[in-house]
């Protein structure tokens, strides 16, 4: 999968390059060059910073606009998981970062002033170590019914962060058919629109008219600024007989077995024709793309 994955990357690359014009095919091209009219983030989504992880910073670094990367992990249960940030400054200093708080669940767990304070603590410490947080990104998939008690989170969280720091959120499509969501993104900084994993895995990873549709729509219901979120990755998937999902393998390995198995990805040429179309038909509160995720093997 990490071969594939990594394959997948470098594909994107050439196809990035195309669009502001470029040529050859080498790595460090693999997103869009700072002179592209779309800004361009990639995500880091490991705890743990092995040499293997620091070595794909490094090398993707100087091309990007920024890195986000999970800095919290807020389990379902309300246990934090911290990634260890004094070790990152060698690897991230003199760069812009994100750093993200995933938060699991479908409702926003209540103890949004710890959480502030651990995101607080967080921020000090990269500031420490020479690194600037150009944003906090709150990666929550909240259920559509609860986007009004989101906000009223968001609102809360930014609060007790006790520091001007600009606030980002991840965004569903489905929360469209929210009468808060324009209330949810008005109360951020920017959101970014995930585009892929949305849909049950019979339908793939990623259907290109209906993110060109989320895109547009998304960018009618509010000015703030946004970014869209394509993957790099890919997914295995199991099947019954009759079409239905029996597992699906991501980050974590499943042991699970189906008599039909599919690897769930996105090929470079589709993804191509839709950043050439989505450079085409930009709405202007659209900034850029956020590639999830960095791949480092």
């Amino acid at each position: 999968m990490r071969v594939r994955g990594l394959w997948l990357l470098a594909a994107m690359l050439l196809s990035a390059s195309i669009l502001i014009g470029g040529g050859g095919m080498a790595y460090h091209r693999l997103f869009w060059a700072p002179s592209a009219p779309l800004e361009t983030d990639v995500y880091v989504w490991q705890r743990q910073w092995t040499r293997q992880v620091t070595d794909a910073v490094r090398e993707v670094k100087p091309i990007v606009d920024r890195v986000r990367f999970l800095g919290l992990y807020w389990s379902e249960s309300g246990i934090p998981h911290e990634t260890g940030l004094s070790i990152l400054g060698a690897t991230l200093r003199g760069h812009s970062v994100v750093l993200v708080v995933r938060m699991e669940g479908t409702v926003p767990p209540r103890r949004a002033a710890e959480v502030a304070r651990i995101v607080a603590r967080q921020i000090a410490v990269l500031t420490d170590n020479g690194v600037r947080a150009a944003a906090v990104e709150v990666d929550h998939d909240c259920a559509t019914s609860r986007l009004g008690d989101y906000t009223v989170w968001l609102e809360t969280f930014r609060a007790q962060l006790g520091i001007e720091q600009p606030l980002w959120i991840t965004a569903l499509p489905d929360w469209r058919r929210s009468a808060h969501v324009d209330g949810l993104l008005n109360a951020v900084d920017a959101y970014t629109l995930q585009v892929h994993a949305v849909d049950s895995p019979e339908r793939g990873l990623f259907d290109a008219s209906r993110a060109e549709e989320w895109v547009i729509e998304f960018s009618q219901l509010s000015a703030t600024p946004f970014y869209v979120a394509l993957p790099t990755y890919q997914l295995r998937a199991g099947f019954d007989k009759s079409g239905r999902t029996r597992f699906v393998e991501a980050e974590a390995r499943v042991a699970g077995r189906a008599r039909d198995e599919r690897m769930l990805f996105v090929e470079p040429p589709v993804l191509e024709r839709w950043l050439r179309r989505l450079n085409s038909i930009r709405p202007n509160n659209l900034k850029g793309v956020a590639w999830f995720r960095l791949p480092t093997e």
